[in-house]
């Protein structure tokens, strides 16, 4: 079980340390390659990252009961 519970941080703090940088580049990219697609990221960003963290809460509230 506790290995179960191990793969799966691991897998959140994979998922965290990707997606971060991944998100972060996409908005600094975008500038570069069209503005109206930077405006857009920066726009949706947030609605994302909530969305993100209100998965994860939802994961890890449901993994536990």
């Amino acid at each position: 079980m506790s290995s179960d519970s191990d793969s799966e941080a691991k897998w959140g703090c994979l998922i965290g340390v990707i997606g971060g940088p991944i998100l972060f580049f996409l908005c600094i990219g975008a500038e570069y390659i069209l503005s109206p697609i930077r405006e857009f990221a920066m726009s949706i960003l947030p609605i994302v990252l909530v969305a993100i963290v209100v998965i994860a809460v939802v994961y890890y509230m449901f993994k536990d009961a």
